[in-house]
């Protein structure tokens, strides 16, 4: 089997190609959503589909420098076995992420069954002593390249869900999610000349023959906010990712000088991604509330990017009190004040913090009323 088909086979692997329909059904549902909810789309651009291959391509270069230099290697039925858990993760990824949970999981699971002599389809005959090692070091990986998708000029991308309040107001909540599967390059150990139907066969010494293969990795984010700002849950997210990923490194070291730590060491991690993922719903939940249907004005729900409102710096969270020195309390009243003047807007606007400043743009000359502010239907 030549390089080139090896290359080819990694595009057929399930939890890439469960990955990319999970990112298409990502895209078309959100579509539907915007388009039922505010009658338009926020943003019709495929952003999911962008950022999914360009975080792919950006994040296989630093995972290749760490796993080559490091001589990662995972048994072919750890593989497997990984890749059915990315997929369950992928199956709940709209309410929770999991990816993260995937690999730690793997690695328990595995070495678990193996010191109680468990035996199964999906767990290997034997396991080499620096597994544990490879394990904490894709751990260390993921939960890296998790911070690097939470990037605070990403903000934008947080899509708004709007649900009714106790009190008969709308409120709205905002996900941010991300998604990738970043190709790692890893040897497969093969043992009396055996060859792999999967992978490309590298070199052989003496019985021990080395398979060159691509594995994919699950990344992904998700973040919800209800009572906080973008940047604040985004930030609580990228610590807590940041000190999984120290974890990460500090454990692979240990268990590479002692390897019969590795359980230890995977058990407190996976206890601590479980604690992370309930700390950061109580930490949106502890924030005050903004996002909630006003009658003192017309709140901001979303801005369409390329439009009046994004150039006049308007924000998800935004309360605009007056159009054209008109006072408004609702979107009616709004768009009916953006009459007076069909070429320049003049508003103040309240910020989620309470202090005031004014927002001023000239507007479309054809369409006066397409603005770009996504309002509370």
């Amino acid at each position: 089997m030549s390089l080139l088909e090896s290359f080819l086979k990694y595009f057929i692997q399930p939890l890439l190609l469960a990955a990319v329909i999970a990112v298409l059904i990502r895209y078309f549902s959100r579509v539907k959503y915007e388009r039922k909810t505010f009658r338009i789309a926020i943003d019709r651009d495929f952003y999911e589909g962008r950022h999914f291959l360009k975080n792919a391509l950006s994040f296989f270069f630093i995972a290749a420098i760490v796993t080559v230099l490091s001589g990662v290697s995972i048994p072919e039925k750890t593989i497997l076995m990984y890749q059915a858990l990315g997929i369950i993760a992928l199956l709940f990824g709209q309410a929770v992420d999991l990816s993260l949970t995937a690999v730690l999981a793997t690695g328990l699971i595995t070495l678990l069954c193996c010191q109680f002599d468990v035996r199964s389809f999906l767990l290997p005959d034997s396991l080499n002593q620096h597994f544990g090692f490879a394990i904490l070091v894709l751990a260390a990986l993921c939960a890296g390249f998790q911070v690097a998708l939470a990037k605070e000029k990403e903000t934008e991308w947080f899509t708004p869900k709007v649900k009714n309040g106790k009190r008969g107001r709308k409120i709205v909540g905002y996900y941010f999610r991300e998604m990738t599967i970043v190709p790692l390059i890893l040897l497969l150990p093969l043992r009396d000349g055996t060859q792999s139907a999967f992978f490309w066969p590298l070199s052989g010494i003496s019985d021990v023959h080395f398979t060159l293969f691509l594995m994919p990795l699950l990344v992904a984010t998700n973040v919800k906010t209800f009572k906080r700002s973008f940047s604040s849950s985004l930030g609580y997210y990228r610590r807590h990712k940041s000190l999984q990923c120290g974890m990460g490194l500090l454990f692979s070291i240990i268990a590479a000088f002692v390897p019969k730590s590795s359980l230890v060491l995977l058990l407190v991690m996976f206890l601590t991604e479980l604690i992370f993922i309930v700390k950061q719903s109580a930490f949106d939940g502890k924030g005050q509330f903004w996002y909630v249907e006003t009658s003192d004005g017309a709140r901001v729900v979303a801005v369409k990017s390329g439009t009046p409102a994004a150039k006049m710096k308007l924000v998800p969270g935004d309360v605009i009190l007056e159009c054209n020195k008109v006072k408004i309390a609702n979107a009616d009243e709004l768009y009916q004040a953006l009459q007076k003047n069909s070429a320049y807007c003049h508003l103040l606007v309240k910020t989620m913090d309470g202090e005031l400043k004014i927002c001023e743009s000239a507007l479309y000359a054809d369409a006066p009323h397409e603005i770009g502010i996504i309002l509370f239907d």
